[in-house]
């Protein structure tokens, strides 16, 4: 702990010297042309144009000394080497620069090119801090040995990852995976029930009697009418009285709460899937299912 406190007495010294220079540390917006996904994709077009291109991204790398450096930035979970050197971005923005840290966000103008080895990288004519980062980020340290890449320090502890989730995609930007496919699995899931004739709905998620499942729930007070109310462990039963209204088929995605065990795989408050059709028997049922596991499967990975 107080080697952090040191790192952040450190980083606000840096801060107060950045002011001193003029700079705003924390501007309020910051206009992009790219992302870095983006440059990847038309890296071909935007070095043969040598078009002037600006991106924003947070530092985690820094490499050399004296007037020139190259560094890494990372936005939307995309990694891309910068170059930078003072004789190109002016003596003050180069001094503001060697007083970056790792987790700094900046904003970079500039062209792209091939170093020696054949990496894509932005070669800055200006750089703008945008935010300038006082925790320190615990990032590892990457070195290659004979041919072999090895990783010191690495973040390994599960429940600091799952805990501070923020950090995990920092670290390890391979994790937004896991977001984008359940985004893509919700939307896929949605298409094929809309599809199929079922309306969107949204039940209480306070509810004076619980219901719909075996459960213990959480159990709170309504101040203003002096109440009881319990935190859904089902959307079930307020589904069927939907069909019971008239609807021929409904669906929701619910977040569920229930008052009972916790661990890695096992959380008090879930995401479900319910959906009710009227007029069909469990067959139907299983063949809408059957389907939801295969639309899935074919968005996220290709094949079933």
């Amino acid at each position: 702990m107080e080697k952090q406190a040191d790192q952040q007495q450190i980083r606000l010294g840096k801060l107060n010297k950045i002011r001193d220079l003029g700079t705003e540390p924390y501007p309020y917006s910051f206009q992009r042309s790219h992302t870095i996904p983006e440059i990847f994709e038309q890296a071909e077009e935007l070095l043969k144009k040598q078009e002037q291109i600006t991106i924003a991204g947070r530092l985690l790398a820094v490499r050399g000394k004296g007037k020139a450096s190259f560094g890494n930035i990372q936005a939307q979970h995309t990694r891309i080497q910068i170059y930078v050197r003072q004789d190109e971005i002016g003596d003050s923005e180069f001094e503001m620069f060697k007083l970056c840290d790792i987790g700094d966000h900046l904003g970079l103008s500039g062209t792209l090119m091939h170093t020696k080895i054949g990496e894509l990288t932005l070669r800055a004519s200006t750089v703008t801090l945008l935010s300038k980062s006082i925790r320190p980020i615990p990032m590892p340290k990457v070195e290659e040995k004979d041919g072999e890449r090895i990783v010191h320090d690495e973040v390994t502890d599960k429940e600091f990852r799952y805990r501070q989730r923020y950090v995990d995609l920092i670290l390890n930007p391979q994790v937004a995976e896991v977001f984008q496919k359940r985004t893509l699995i919700y939307q896929t899931i949605r298409d094929y029930l809309r599809e199929e004739g079922f309306l969107e709905v949204e039940t209480p998620t306070l509810q004076p009697v619980y219901g719909g499942a075996n459960a213990t729930p959480f159990v709170t007070h309504h101040k203003a009418l002096d109440q009881k109310f319990y935190l859904r462990i089902s959307n079930e039963l307020y589904l069927k009285r939907l069909i019971a209204g008239g609807f021929d088929a409904v669906f929701e995605f619910v977040k569920d709460f229930r008052n009972e065990g916790i661990d890695r795989t096992h959380n008090p408050e879930f995401s479900a899937l319910e959906f009710y059709q009227a007029y069909v028997d469990y067959n139907e049922i299983m063949c809408h299912t059957e389907n939801i596991c295969e639309r899935c499967a074919l968005a996220v990975n290709g094949r079933t």
